[in-house]
């Protein structure tokens, strides 16, 4: 017994967890035992059994890979993380193991504990505008044979993003009503490329309002061009100048490589003379890891309070939650299966390093102060997106109606804007797949969004 809880106590202080998840894994180790899988009654009064435990609801992942003998090598976190079979209100409740085998049947549990993590639940965001901010959540090393097939995911995806992109810039080059006013390399940055786009109507000496767009690609894939297409007819259609940014990305330049990279341009952008800014109105916007990096530029010095409204689509704003966790919580289980959670633990591996705070406002604006993040945002989220939860509760809590019951119906207030596209899977605004008419309806959704985005924006600035 005293050999568990020297393991398990450095790990437990180190993650913040409270004392009573000690002598929830005493029990646990004295009614469970060697080489079985722990019977569900078992659990379920373990849980109960808690003076912390609210409700009960049993929940199980099957983890993406096999794990054996990980508790000796301190990773015991990497389980509790994966396999969840309850909610004390505080946390999730875990199993923490010295082995796990998946297969179709589930997971087997060996010699095993059960833990209060630190990952706040997915489907009952806490209120963090009043309370204290949360404790720390550190990411540790995963296993090896993990870390292996996560390197294996992100450069296959890197590499044949890179023929796709070479493919269709070399042999499908897009139409010159589609490129770029000009291409600046700033000196704070000189390695990367900012795309800068003049509405047709400009008039010389007009000041004109500012938007900062930020390319997707999951931190790992495109470029400032990815979005030449969507920048030609935002400012066409907004008559704002429109400047696209790029940013270093992962394996070789994780957080907070990309967010810094921004604010230098963006620095760089505002003390750019030759260009028309109106420096009272400026806006910012990004899809899917562009969208977090949005807010998460946002609340730096040189930036914060000088943005004064957020357009973001699809964004992932809390790596507190793996992506099992994410997975297992979509609100619709059956619908298509986006193809961002075949890649999301090699996303997260290359993104985040090991001893990061899962928890820092920059990383997961979801943990961010309000008075922190612009002061208007509209946010936008697919139906089956598997980030779709993340961005529909952030905004709700912003707005205070963490407790309004259809959380799907589209909202606004003063200063937060909601709309869920329906249909959609998480990248619907790029995506060129699927027959003629998924590709109208997107179309469809698309514009009926941007017109919407230019609206809210409108006032938003004026």
């Amino acid at each position: 017994m005293r050999r568990w809880e020297n393991q398990l106590r450095p790990k437990m202080r180190r993650q913040g967890t409270a004392e009573h998840s000690m002598s929830i894994a005493r029990t646990s180790i004295e009614q469970v035992g060697e080489g079985r899988r722990p019977p569900q009654s078992t659990l379920n009064n373990l849980l109960r059994s808690s003076s912390h435990v609210s409700h009960c609801k049993t929940v199980t992942h099957h983890l993406p890979f096999s794990l054996d003998q990980r508790v000796r090598s301190g990773e015991i976190w990497l389980l509790s993380l994966g396999v969840g079979v309850g909610d004390n209100g505080f946390g999730l409740i875990n199993i923490v193991t010295t082995g796990a085998l998946v297969g179709r049947g589930g997971y087997r549990v060996f010699p095993s504990v059960c833990l209060t993590s630190q990952v706040a639940p997915m489907k009952e965001p806490a209120d963090t505008t009043a309370a204290e901010s949360p404790p720390p959540l550190w990411k540790v090393r995963m296993p090896f044979w993990h870390r292996v097939d996560c390197f294996i995911r992100l450069w296959l995806l890197k590499s044949l993003a890179a023929i796709y992109f070479y493919y269709r810039r070399l042999v499908r080059q897009p139409p010159q009503r589609y490129q770029p006013t000009f291409v600046r390399r700033y000196p704070s940055r000189p390695m990367l490329n900012t795309h800068i786009f003049f509405p047709p109507n400009y008039r010389t000496g007009e000041l004109l309002p500012l938007y900062l767009n930020i390319h997707g690609g999951g931190f790992a894939v495109g470029d400032a061009q990815v979005d030449d297409r969507f920048c030609v007819a935002w400012a066409e259609r907004t008559g704002m100048l429109v400047v696209s940014l790029d940013y270093r990305r992962v394996p070789r330049h994780p957080f907070p490589t990309a967010t810094y990279d921004l604010v230098a341009q963006i620095q760089d952008v505002l003390a750019d003379e030759s260009l028309p800014i109106d420096p009272d109105r400026i806006a910012i916007g990004g899809f899917s890891a562009g969208g977090n990096l949005a807010l998460s530029v946002s609340q730096l010095p040189p930036l914060h309070g000088r943005v004064k409204a957020a357009v973001v689509y699809y964004p992932i704003v809390d790596f507190g939650h793996p992506p099992p966790v994410k997975l297992a919580s979509r609100p619709y289980t059956d619908g298509p299966l986006d193809k961002i959670g075949m890649m999301a633990w090699a996303l997260d591996w290359g993104y985040v390093c090991v001893g990061q705070n899962r928890r820092d406002p920059l990383l997961s604006p979801w943990y961010a102060k309000p008075e922190d993040l612009p002061p208007r945002i509209y946010m936008i989220a697919a139906q089956w997106d598997m980030l779709r939860l993340e961005a529909q509760q952030i905004i709700h809590r912003l707005a205070g109606l963490h407790d309004k019951e259809d959380q799907e119906a589209p909202f606004e207030t003063a200063a937060y804007k909601w709309t869920l596209a329906r249909g959609c899977t998480h990248g619907f605004t790029h995506g060129q797949e699927g027959t003629a008419a998924e590709r109208a309806y997107r179309k469809k959704v698309c514009e009926e969004i941007y017109g919407q985005a230019h609206e809210w924006l409108q006032s938003s600035l004026s």
